[in-house]
């Protein structure tokens, strides 16, 4: 976990957009449309919810028990309706939401980055966040450049829904997309429901 970095490691686990930093051998991980453990305090701070104290590794709350009300906020910051205007002005109202689709959108011209969609369906009401990944592709074409990397994680249902999938993006983005399986990643594997 020490590898990755969400830029909530401020006290009370808060986004401070004047800090920022992280070491380039560190991952970078952006919530772009929210998230169930991110709440915007009625202060105006976005902080990160975990599973007990403000530890930022503690484990995070099973998704099933959170109420919905942390820190006197009562809902989390998640944006999940819209169309990608409804949703970009959404994100322009929240400074974590603006700084992490600011620096998203940065880092998809960065020939050197490895761009990963873990757990996005890249649909038309979402279509903020694929452009400028789709801009960075037809630019390199342009420029007869390789086509920058891409990394979209499947969920493994049955073989008719992975093809689906992996079609849609291709069609999307471009031919050459490293696909994963989500299983093979901590927030991609299965949980135990609740016990009775």
């Amino acid at each position: 976990m020490d590898d990755f970095r969400d830029f909530f490691w401020n006290p009370g686990l808060a986004f401070d957009l004047t800090n920022t930093w992280t070491p380039e051998d560190k991952v970078r991980v952006f919530y772009l449309h929210g998230a169930l453990h991110l709440f915007h305090l009625p202060n105006g701070t976005t902080v990160k919810a975990t599973g007990g104290d403000d530890n930022p590794w503690s484990p995070y709350v099973p998704l099933l028990d959170l109420t919905f009300e942390y820190k006197e906020a009562r809902y989390p910051l998640f944006v999940s309706e819209g169309s990608t205007e409804q949703k970009m002005a959404a994100i322009t109202s929240n400074a974590y939401l603006g700084f992490a689709y600011e620096t998203w959108n940065r880092m998809c011209w960065d020939w050197s980055s490895t761009l990963v969609i873990f757990g996005h369906g890249c649909g038309a009401q979402d279509e903020h966040i694929c452009a400028p990944i789709k801009a960075r592709v037809a630019k390199s074409q342009e420029r007869d450049l390789s086509v920058p990397k891409i990394a979209v994680s499947i969920a493994p249902r049955d073989s008719d829904h992975v093809i689906a999938r992996k079609l849609h993006y291709r069609e999307k983005f471009h031919e050459d997309i490293v696909f994963f399986d989500a299983r093979t990643h901590p927030l991609g594997q299965p949980t135990d429901p609740p016990s009775p």
